[in-house]
């Protein structure tokens, strides 16, 4: 679910305080990121998708990427059923493994 590897990276890069500071201000965006999803157009949902994706790569979320992945995927198939949902369900999760892992 979490990239753990990543996450200790980032720690080193901009110290313990940063860090927390970077975390908070990550998961704001990824919240404001799931709800402009929640209500894109069709045809931004790709963008959307992709956008979260690199976000959640950035920060070691390789769970959400991935889904996120497969989201961007999916709205440029049309094949999109219930994935920003879905997607929301997988941040909640990932949010909490990382809140509790730090």
């Amino acid at each position: 679910m979490i990239d753990w590897s990543r996450v200790d990276e980032l720690k080193q890069e901009f110290g313990e305080d940063a860090f927390g500071e970077l975390i908070g201000l990550f998961l704001d965006e990824m919240q404001q990121g799931l709800d402009a999803l929640i209500v894109a157009p069709d045809d931004q949902l790709e963008a959307q998708f992709h956008g979260l994706k690199g976000s959640a790569l950035n920060m070691g979320l390789s769970d959400l990427a991935a889904h996120c992945q497969q989201g961007e995927v999916a709205a440029r198939t049309g094949a999109l059923s219930d994935e920003a949902a879905r997607t929301e369900g997988i941040f909640a999760a990932s949010r909490q493994a990382l809140l509790q892992g730090i």
